[in-house]
């Protein structure tokens, strides 16, 4: 993406409105985000970080940990499992408990 102090972290903070734009204006979609809700953009987007940080719970509880609303067993199910498909995470089926097995804040 870019090298090291090239301002990749700076430009993301922009786009949930961490910061203002100095000039110029920034887009979703056609819709300049000054004008939408902060709610509604923030629940539009998400930071994925290069190191991962984790929580003490289970690996189920620290992927959805983000998930809001109401949801059936089911959806979360469906939520989960395509959350650890796309980040390639195999081996949590390896697992001693799966995606109940419990790790703490340093993995």
């Amino acid at each position: 993406m870019g090298a090291t102090g090239s301002g990749k972290s700076t430009a993301l903070t922009l786009v949930p409105r961490f910061y203002s734009p100095t000039s110029g204006r920034i887009l979703l979609g056609r819709e300049d985000i000054a004008d939408m809700p902060l709610p509604v953009l923030r629940a539009q987007t998400a930071f994925v970080f290069e190191e991962a940080v984790l929580f003490s719970g289970t690996v189920r509880q620290n992927v959805l940990m983000g998930v809001r609303g109401e949801y059936s067993d089911e959806e979360l199910e469906q939520t989960l499992t395509g959350a650890l498909e796309l980040a390639a995470c195999d081996f949590v089926a390896d697992l001693p408990e799966g995606v109940d097995t419990v790790i703490g804040e340093e993995g």
